[in-house]
């Protein structure tokens, strides 16, 4: 079989939910493209999309991180653990949030 090939994988996906863009500074809306900040839904499908095909990509011992929202790491570490990422861990920013949720492909 083909060997995996990639030991780290980041993303900073878009993760604010159709709901709280609509509640963001004008000058986020008005400058930063919608698309670069919100999946249009509940601000977690692409956390899900990339946790599964980061499974076909990550070699045995792989991590996968992602910058999440504020409030949205416990959602975050669910979805790894849905799909089977292990020894998964969270760290928090110079304001002490939740910013980091990243897991181990075994």
């Amino acid at each position: 079989p083909e060997e995996k090939g990639f030991d780290v994988i980041v993303s900073n996906p878009p993760y604010v939910s159709v709901n709280e863009f609509e509640k963001l500074r004008p000058e986020l809306t008005v400058y930063e493209p919608r698309h670069a900040l919100t999946d249009n839904a509940d601000g977690l499908i692409y956390y899900r999309e990339i946790s599964l095909k980061a499974k076909e990509l990550l070699q045995r011992g792989g991590r996968l991180y992602f910058e999440t929202g504020e409030g949205q790491s416990g959602a975050v570490r669910k979805i790894l653990e849905e799909n089977s990422y292990t020894s998964i861990m969270t760290k928090n920013d110079y304001l002490n949030i939740e910013r980091v949720v990243s897991g181990e492909m075994n």
